[in-house]
C-alpha cells in the first residue's frame, strides 16, 4: 500500500495529521511541500492545500477529512474514545484547537504591531486548555484527536517568544511531552 503525506513541517495541522497516522500505526512517506511539490499537487489533485494524504491513488486534504478517511478505512486504534460523550468532547476539543487557538496563534505570528491584543486572547485560550486538562477532558491517557490537535497547536505556541512558553506554561509543555510519549508507547 502506497501512502504519502504532503505537509509543511511548521504547520500545526500537518503535525496533527502526522500524529494521527502515528497513533493509528500507519507508516507513510512524508513530503515537505515546496513550490515544485505544490505544482505537482495542483496538477494531480486540483489543489495544494496541506496536509494532503495520498493513498493508493486517492487524495484527502485537511486534518478533519484525513481523520475521517483513516477512521473509515483503517482499523484500530481509533483516535476517538469509545464512549459517545467523550468522542464528542474529543471532536469539540480538536475543533477548539483549529478554530480558536490556531487563528489567534497565526495572527500573533504574523503581527508586526499590536501584538498585545492577540497575545491576551491566546493567554485566555491557553487558560482554557489548562481547565480542560484539569477536568480530564484532555490528558486522560486516551491520546485522542482532541489531545493530538491541541498539543500540535501548543507546539506552535511554544515558538512565540512573548509567551515564554517553557517557563510560563511549563505544565502545558509537559502535557505535550505526555502526548508525544503516549504516541511512542502505543
Amino acid at each position: 500500500m502506497s501512502r504519502t503525506l504532503y505537509q509543511r513541517a511548521s504547520s500545526a495541522q500537518c503535525r496533527a495529521a502526522r500524529w494521527v497516522l502515528e497513533r493509528k500505526r500507519l507508516a507513510c512517506a512524508v513530503v515537505e511541500v515546496d513550490a515544485a511539490a505544490a505544482a505537482l499537487l495542483l496538477r494531480r489533485h486540483g489543489g495544494a492545500d496541506v496536509p494532503l494524504l495520498e493513498e493508493d491513488g486517492s487524495a484527502v486534504a485537511g486534518l478533519v477529512p484525513i481523520v475521517s478517511y483513516l477512521e473509515r478505512t483503517h482499523g484500530p486504534p481509533s483516535v476517538f474514545p469509545a464512549d459517545a460523550q467523550k468522542r464528542n468532547q474529543a471532536a469539540t476539543l480538536a475543533e477548539f484547537a483549529e478554530r480558536a487557538i490556531g487563528p489567534v496563534a497565526e495572527r500573533l505570528r504574523g503581527a508586526e504591531r499590536d501584538r498585545e491584543t492577540p497575545l491576551r486572547e491566546l493567554r485566555v485560550l491557553l487558560g482554557q486548555v489548562r481547565e480542560a486538562i484539569a477536568r480530564r477532558a484532555l490528558d486522560s491517557g486516551a491520546c485522542h484527536l482532541g489531545d493530538l490537535a491541541v498539543a500540535a497547536w501548543l507546539v506552535a505556541c511554544r515558538e512565540l517568544p512573548e509567551l515564554e512558553f517553557d517557563r510560563e506554561y511549563a505544565d502545558l509543555a509537559a502535557y505535550v511531552a505526555r502526548v508525544r510519549a503516549a504516541l511512542r508507547g502505543r
